[in-house]
């Protein structure tokens, strides 16, 4: 009984892939003569046991566009199915299916079409949901690096439109691997700096500083506190400047500004009142120096080209270096380099 119950599920198991491999054959007879409707109906009802061969003639199908099936995501789907499903076959399975035109070589012929079919379709999109959707469905496409770089150049233009920081801070965060990704940040810098300090006080710049501290703009602000701070160009100014901000990059450059204004013609009693003033001032050897020279008589000399000054021991007091040099005036005498 039980041999007999066995030879029956043989028997119906084998009618059953005959009708299966009856319907795939018929399917692509039905294809060849573009009965899509036919053809669709056939290679849908064997899916289940000849998967590999019905999802390669539906494949075949979607992709054609002389047909109301037309559709190249579901072109994709199928072929990426029938390729699996291929590859687990025996070898005897695939000889059967030689007769319909299906083989390795065929999978990926009609796969590596559907790639640069479904690439041009979204490209002409130019959306960056359309790129979206190619990148994350056509996995094994190699187009999608092309479809990568399109999509991150159209979101940087978008970024670009807007150009605000917020804009560049979200395409840095979607794009880290653009090659957009530098640039981005150096807009994203600038227009934070642009939009944190638009009133132009002091007060937002130091408030920039403490936000931002690693910002590229950062010298910037610091540079635009003191232009701010001692916009009159008075003592008092930059006097406040150096106190306030000590750690300022344009300190030396306010003291020696503030010690060029309180110095006035460098007579003695300037430069004496100045030292009492200001005994903070850093560059006591220059105020010394200053201070020495005041108290002499000196005259403009000259070697080898060059115009220097000497008193009148014949002691040079300042070497000489300069290319020209004026006549005195009020005890002052100017000179200069070329360049």
């Amino acid at each position: 009984m039980i041999r007999v119950r066995t030879f029956f599920l043989l028997i119906l198991l084998c009618a059953t892939c005959n009708l299966s491999a009856g319907k795939i054959s018929k399917g692509y007879s039905a294809l060849k003569i573009y009965n899509y409707f036919e053809a669709k109906r056939l290679f849908q009802s064997s899916l289940k046991k000849e998967t590999s061969a019905a999802a390669f003639g539906l494949s075949v199908i979607y992709f054609r566009t002389d047909n109301p099936f037309s559709n190249i995501d579901s072109a994709y789907k199928y072929i990426i199915l029938s390729e699996t499903k291929y590859a687990g076959l025996s070898e005897k399975r695939r000889m059967s299916y030689k007769p319909y035109g299906l083989s390795f070589q065929a999978i990926d012929s009609l796969k590596g079409r559907i790639h640069q079919t479904a690439f041009e379709f979204y490209k002409k999109q130019n959306s960056i949901p359309a790129f979206d959707k190619f990148i994350s469905y056509y996995i094994t496409a190699p187009e999608c690096f092309d479809a990568i770089d399109l999509r991150n150049a159209l979101a940087f233009r978008e970024a670009e439109k807007l150009n605000t920081f917020e804009a560049y801070e979200k395409f840095i965060y979607d794009y880290p691997l653009s090659r957009e990704l530098k640039e981005a940040k150096e807009r994203f810098h600038l227009t934070k700096f642009q939009a944190l300090t638009k009133n132009n006080t002091i007060r937002e710049f130091e408030q920039f500083l403490i936000e931002q501290l690693g910002s590229p703009f950062a010298t910037e602000a610091k540079n635009s506190i003191y232009l701010l701070s001692t916009k009159n160009g008075t003592t008092k100014e930059f006097y406040d400047f150096i106190k306030k901000y000590p750690d300022n990059p344009n300190l030396e450059n306010a003291w020696m500004t503030l010690y060029s204004v309180s110095a006035g013609s460098y007579e003695y009693s300037s430069l004496i009142n100045f030292s009492k003033q200001y005994p903070d001032f850093p560059f006591r050897e220059l105020l010394n120096q200053d201070i020495d020279l005041s108290r002499k008589v000196l005259f403009p000399i000259r070697e080898k080209g060059k115009w220097g000054f000497a008193d009148s021991m014949g002691y040079v007091a300042i070497p000489c270096i300069y290319e020209w040099v004026e006549g005195f005036s009020e005890g002052l005498a100017e000179c200069g380099l070329n360049n």
